[in-house]
């Protein structure tokens, strides 16, 4: 009886990992579509509501952060309803793969006048690259936004944390797809006299 008493407690804890381990990717696909409904609504000039919806997309990823970290307590047993029974050791939910609704891309962009290449693994570190080859002192001089921010700043946005590398002094607000940062690539060379072809791969 005890013996069947602690398997349907057992069970009963896998179970709720497993919720927790839905519940997260649930939260972080709504993350991706949300971000893709800003976008649209930067790309026909809806500032205000794509300001909006990056505030959302923000408190949504601290809420899938929160879940994880009670995801991975309950894993560890802080919440065990069966002490005595170990748990087995599993991989956090934080690392749990999921399909990706979009193809990965990457961007690979040559100077026509040295023909120097950059072509990283991902589209934001290639984007982040040639934001220092076009030097960011000179892009910041442009004053383009991404968006509601400024590409290139020297002021932080916590809001936009996410969408966000540090360079030195200099925080580099990065559009979401591989599109829209060949777009601003190009655009940001022509303004400043750099020509440069731009592959997505």
């Amino acid at each position: 009886m005890r013996a069947k008493i602690l398997q349907t407690l057992k069970d009963k804890e896998k179970l709720i990992a497993k919720l927790f381990n839905d519940t997260i990717v649930a939260l972080n696909d709504l993350s991706d579509d949300i971000t893709q409904d800003g976008l649209d609504a930067y790309m026909i000039k809806d500032f205000d509501q794509s300001r909006r919806i990056d505030e959302s997309v923000t408190a949504l990823i601290n809420f899938a952060q929160e879940v994880t970290v009670l995801s991975t307590r309950w894993k560890n047993g802080v919440f065990s309803i069966a002490p005595t029974v170990p748990m087995p050791q599993k991989q956090l939910v934080t690392n749990v793969k999921r399909e990706s609704k979009r193809t990965r891309t990457r961007l690979r962009v040559t100077f026509i006048e040295d023909n120097k290449v950059i072509d990283k693994s991902s589209a934001i570190d290639t984007f982040v690259d040639t934001l220092l080859v076009f030097e960011l002192d000179e892009v910041a001089k442009l004053n383009m936004k991404t968006g509601y921010y400024l590409l290139v700043s020297k002021l932080k946005s916590e809001q936009n944390s996410r969408l966000s590398k540090k360079s030195g002094e200099w925080y580099i607000n990065y559009p979401n797809t591989t599109q829209d940062k060949k777009e601003r690539l190009l655009s940001i060379g022509k303004k400043l006299g750099i020509a440069v072809k731009i592959d997505i791969i």
